[in-house]
């Protein structure tokens, strides 16, 4: 892999003659032509995902309608028997949580922390090691690699200052990764349909993602303190289209989960995470 993202390509001009014209390279770009490094991974696009049923089935049908006739058994067979189809969907899903992550990641520092975490700051500078916050939402582990190898991010800190002696230090994340997600909703979880899932202390609302598209909640509420967590959680409802089943409460300090206001205003089957 060449550094620089362009890459040139130049004629061979050995054992020509004067006037002679050059030969073309094989893969036939004009001299100096540059062009960009395509980028590999794949954006979610949130459009994809977000057909309700009548559009589905209408589509479905259209497709359906241009299958050649003695293929369209085999079709339908392999729609309702293969492993293909649920693969997909799982893919999907962690697509679009990705996709999350990777929207949240640039409106947040390194860390995932605001200045108006005083609390959590506080907490972390008590822990008897030395701490840093790395979000397993945001981060997963191949990134946090990378993070320390361009020097972004260290697990390790010196033992003394200038000296070659280092210890690892601790990571502490506030939020499940994606993987976690989906072993918590589709393994740990009993079925949540009909019911509603109150996520006490959302902060980037990983619980409330992954519960849209890892369950059949019928409401997931998030309960958070800082109006600027709200304000990112809401931002990322909006562009990926969530807000159908899962809802954000702001609560300022001064109010009490428990009180009776609050339990008739969020009432119904709900579980806590």
């Amino acid at each position: 892999m060449e550094p620089s993202s362009f890459r040139e390509t130049s004629f061979r001009t050995e054992g020509m003659c004067s006037g002679e014209e050059p030969e073309e390279p094989e893969r036939n770009i004009p001299h100096r032509e540059r062009r960009t490094e395509t980028r590999t991974r794949t954006r979610f696009d949130s459009r994809r995902l977000h057909m309700d049923f009548s559009q589905a089935s209408s589509e479905l049908k259209q497709l359906l309608s241009k299958v050649d006739p003695p293929e369209l058994q085999k079709v339908l067979t392999w729609i309702r028997d293969s492993d293909e189809l649920d693969q997909l969907l799982v893919d999907n899903r962690k697509v679009m949580l990705r996709s999350i992550a990777d929207d949240l990641r640039t409106s947040l520092p390194p860390d995932a922390m605001l200045p108006s975490e005083v609390a959590a700051h506080h907490k972390m500078q008590q822990r008897a090691r030395p701490t840093v916050h790395v979000d397993a939402f945001l981060y997963e582990d191949e990134q946090v690699d990378a993070l320390c190898e361009e020097g972004t991010m260290s697990r390790t800190f010196c033992l003394a200052c200038g000296s070659q002696r280092t210890a690892p230090l601790d990571f502490i994340s506030h939020s499940f990764s994606v993987s976690e997600l989906q072993f918590l909703f589709q393994n740990v979880l009993p079925d949540l349909s009909g019911r509603t899932l109150v996520d006490v202390g959302s902060r980037l609302g990983a619980v409330l993602y992954g519960g849209h598209v890892y369950s059949s909640a019928s409401r997931l509420i998030g309960l958070e303190l800082s109006e600027d967590f709200v304000r990112l959680q809401n931002d990322m409802l909006q562009k990926y289209k969530l807000n159908d089943r899962v809802q954000l409460v702001f609560v300022k300090q001064q109010q009490v989960v428990g009180s009776d206001s609050f339990k008739q205003e969020h009432s119904g089957e709900g579980r806590s995470l």
